[in-house]
């Protein structure tokens, strides 16, 4: 039988990713295609980026627009950079929190009452 929580952080992720790419889109394709979501132990993670790639990002993560921080120019420490202000993550938050507990609840739910024999 399937981890009732488990499966329920996949959906209620799945929500917030899918938000998350719309809201980066409106800075950076890159940014929203790159967004992810993975389990790791008891949480779920949704990224707007990931580590790794020629300059130690792939590519320029939403914590890049969040905090307004400066980059080299193509891996060019001599020409830093910011991005500018654009907070994804508080957008994303904001706009999917609702949409991501009921996507939640309509996995887990039904799958606690199995588990429990309260199924219908």
């Amino acid at each position: 039988m399937p981890d009732a929580r488990r499966e329920g952080l996949k959906a209620a992720a799945e929500v917030v990713a899918r938000v998350m790419r719309q809201v980066a889109g409106r800075r950076t394709q890159e940014t929203a295609a790159a967004v992810n979501t993975r389990l790791e132990g008891e949480e779920a993670v949704v990224s707007g980026g990931r580590e790794g790639g020629a300059y130690g990002w792939e590519p320029i993560q939403a914590l890049m627009f969040d905090n307004d921080l400066r980059h080299p120019l193509f891996g060019n420490k001599r020409y830093w950079y910011h991005e500018g202000y654009f907070p994804i993550t508080s957008y994303t938050e904001s706009l999917s929190a609702s949409d991501a507990a009921e996507a939640y609840a309509e996995v887990a739910v039904p799958l606690m009452l199995e588990e429990h024999g309260l199924a219908e």
